[in-house]
């Protein structure tokens, strides 16, 4: 989290004033509080207590700011609740995040006021970050009281309310890191925790807590049920963290343990490192081995069918790929998606979708529906294939033909515009149209064993809706997926969405048919009609290929 010197003498300026309910314009100067140096350059938020004399709605404006401060358990916020709820109100229940400017407040008599808010987002306790499709405000009451001849709040709904820029600084996000089902990648569920002392056994005890439900049924942990903290802190000395458990680690064996490790490892990046005296089990520390885990990252070049065949783009030139450019150059594709290790690709053309294999033998029609979408594999040798006008008929392909149904959470769903597997086969992303609004949505694969077929797609989390047509949505990376849309003048909308936090929008591209993810959102590569690869540089986009004809998907070779 460390920030320019520009950027924090920018922010002082705004962080001085941020938790002011008014600035005086009369009377003594009055000591501020001290501001202590801190060499990592973050941000903390000192807000003001409450000013003698306040009427209820300055008090209350003042406490809805005093929610920058959560150090010591939001204190200062306390200062304006009455004494007999300091202790009751819960902050860390919820955030809602809004923009401060729309706030509208209301008096009920001297001892009632309303604070509507219009969320764009909330937060609930666990850090799970979902945004709110309505535009509808959401109404809060506080009570009043006379406390010593001052106004206090006597009653106040739990959670707190942060305009989005206080929001991202206060508060930051941590990627608890969860197993997909083979052991082989960490898979990261993305929480929003304030910034104190305390957020490295907040990140601990959410990650033994398990992954958000949406994501549970394609992930596991390493952590035996009933591991758990034996002090209710985490240290962190520098910058190597330390943590005590009651359990878990020493019956397990070696493998488990690092497994463990690794979570913990990479669940607590930017908080600090785990060293070799990191991990104790009831006071005794456990040494344990470091587990190198891969990343689903794809080659960074194109994968295209161009006017040369098929194969990566190099320059101008198309390296083709032995025993596979042949056989898809042939079927004359609309769209290719290949699997791990080029093994096979899959291929949409008129007659359907076609399983392409690396061997040289004859491509395999497996699927002959009408108005089939671009089919896409997952890591473990399935091809899914779904009817567009047909949302629920999603079936998953062996390479010998034979199917299985995947059942699906979107029963209301009229159409399906693109469905994406993620890379390391335990999520999936999807636009699907309900009446005239599109949106865009990942769920968890259940599968019936680690690498077998998929059986179910659970339940949805909402990344965004829209009334603009949809035209795609491809995997950037393990936690981010781009959506391509285009509106009313025919300009193509893209826009980067990171699950478990809030979108960029890319600049407009006109013509756009497709986008294809690479390693990192800079490298998101759109296809124009033209047969144009567009890559994004700058603020803008810049012309990478012509004469292409079918931008592929591609997956990450294992190990």
């Amino acid at each position: 989290m460390k920030r320019v010197v520009a950027t924090i003498l920018a922010a002082f300026l705004v962080i001085v004033c941020a938790g002011c309910a008014g600035i005086p314009r009369s009377g003594q100067v009055q000591e501020g509080q001290p501001v202590t140096a801190d060499d990592g350059l973050d941000i903390t938020f000192i807000p003001s207590g409450p000013q003698p004399g306040s009427t209820p709605e300055q008090v209350l404006r003042g406490f809805i700011a005093a929610a920058s401060g959560p150090q010591n358990n939001y204190a200062v916020a306390r200062e304006y609740l009455a004494p007999r709820i300091e202790r009751e109100w819960q902050p860390d229940v919820s955030v809602l995040v809004d923009a401060s400017a729309e706030r509208r407040f209301q008096a009920e008599g001297d001892a009632v006021q309303l604070l509507s808010v219009f969320p764009d987002a909330q937060v609930d306790a666990n850090g799970v970050y979902e945004r709110n499709p309505s535009d509808n405000p959401v109404v809060l009451t506080y009570g009043f009281e006379e406390v010593d001849g001052e106004w206090r709040i006597s009653s106040a709904p739990d959670g707190i309310v942060l305009d989005a820029s206080t929001f991202t600084t206060v508060f930051g996000t941590y990627a608890l890191m969860f197993f997909d089902p083979t052991w082989t990648y960490l898979v990261p569920d993305l929480r929003w925790f304030p910034t104190r002392a305390s957020t490295a056994t907040t990140v601990v005890k959410e990650l033994l807590d398990g992954p958000s439900p949406w994501l549970s049924g394609g992930v596991r942990t390493a952590f035996p049920d009933g591991t758990a903290l034996s002090t209710q802190s985490v240290t962190v000395d520098g910058d190597v963290v330390r943590m005590d458990f009651s359990g878990g680690f020493t019956g397990e064996n070696a493998v488990a343990q690092s497994r463990m490790r690794a979570q913990l490892a990479a669940s607590l990046t930017g908080i600090g490192t785990l060293g070799p005296d990191s991990i104790s089990s009831q006071g005794a520390v456990v040494s344990i081995d470091t587990l190198t885990v891969p990343s689903p990252r794809v080659d960074a070049r194109a994968l295209v069918l161009a006017e040369d065949g098929f194969g990566f783009l190099s320059g101008d030139v198309v390296e083709r790929i032995d025993g596979l450019s042949p056989a898809v150059e042939g079927l004359a594709p609309s769209a290719v998606s290949v699997g791990v290790g080029l093994a096979f690709a899959a291929a949409l053309t008129p007659d359907g979708v076609f399983i392409v294999p690396s061997t040289g033998d004859d491509p395999l029609r497996v699927d002959g529906r009408g108005g089939l979408l671009p089919p896409t594999v997952d890591p473990f040798g399935y091809t899914w294939s779904v009817p567009s006008d047909d949302p629920g008929a999603v079936l998953a392909f062996r390479r010998d033909g034979s199917s299985t149904e995947v059942a699906t959470p979107w029963p209301e769903a009229s159409s399906i515009s693109s469905l994406q597997v993620s890379r390391d086969g335990t999520r999936v992303a999807a636009l699907v149209t309900t009446a005239s609004t599109t949106r865009l949505v990942v769920a968890a694969v259940t599968r019936s064993e680690p690498t077998g077929p998929p059986t179910v797609i659970g339940d949805l989390y909402e990344l965004d809706e829209t009334t603009n047509s949809p035209v795609a949505v491809t995997w950037v990376d393990d936690r981010s997926v781009a959506a391509l849309t285009e509106d009313d003048e025919g300009d193509g909308e893209i826009e980067v969405y990171t699950i478990g936090s809030s979108s960029t929008i890319a600049p407009a591209l006109a013509g756009a048919t497709t986008v294809v993810g690479a390693n990192t959102p800079q490298q998101i590569r759109a296809l124009l009609g033209t047969g144009e690869i567009r890559v994004r540089s700058g603020s803008g986009w810049q012309t990478r290929a012509t004469g292409v004809e079918v931008l592929a998907t591609q997956l990450a070779s294992l190990g």
